[in-house]
């Protein structure tokens, strides 16, 4: 009987509640959303960083074939850029057979056939110069520029020609603006001139 009387509590005192047990688990059950909702986006942003790699080995791939052909293209620009003149060529080439086969008179006379194919063969390659931007430049008679003259013999100049072209041995061409080849020319010089003589005579004696 004494011993209940121990065990209960006086009177007008009230019992203090026991703590839940399960109070405890809140903050856990916060920390594991937190983890997942980081989670996913590490995982968004691999699989973004995965992207770019992908695309940045794509477009490095992508160059390199571009840079290759654009290689070969100027390889294969460079090794044929002569093709078209080269074709054009061939049927003076061709000219060229049919006139020697053109075979000489007895008297060793060379025949109307052979001068007409040597003229027209003659005009097919100034075509052809034409047709590539090549002209001549200007010869006998214009003023030497020794830019595009290269003077290998003179003379003297007659009245008003000094510093002219007196003639053309070999001609020079332009190639566009530029200078193909320098012609090969005579030009007229001033006449060096001409000093007069001491007398020989003894001076007069006073």
């Amino acid at each position: 009987m004494s011993t209940e009387k121990e065990n209960t509590p006086p009177v007008g005192e009230s019992q203090a509640p026991a703590p839940a047990a399960e109070n405890g688990g809140a903050f856990p059950q916060m920390q594991m959303e937190e983890f997942m909702l980081l989670k996913q986006q590490h995982d968004e942003l691999a699989a973004k960083v995965s992207d770019y790699e992908n695309l940045i080995k794509r477009q490095q791939a992508e160059f390199e074939n571009f840079r290759r052909r654009t290689l070969r293209e100027r390889e294969d620009q460079l090794r044929f850029a002569g093709g078209d003149v080269l074709k054009d060529l061939l049927s003076v080439v061709d000219n060229f057979d049919r006139a020697a086969e053109i075979q000489a008179d007895e008297a060793g006379n060379t025949p109307k056939a052979f001068h007409d194919g040597m003229m027209l063969i003659r005009t097919q390659l100034q075509d052809l110069l034409q047709k590539n931007a090549v002209k001549p430049i200007d010869g006998t008679g214009s003023p030497f520029n020794p830019e595009i003259h290269m003077a290998i013999a003179q003379e003297n100049a007659p009245m008003g020609k000094v510093d002219t072209v007196a003639d053309v041995f070999q001609k020079g061409y332009w190639h566009h603006d530029r200078v193909l080849r320098l012609a090969t020319v005579k030009v007229s010089k001033a006449a060096p001139e001409s000093v007069d003589a001491p007398d020989p005579s003894p001076p007069a004696q006073p």
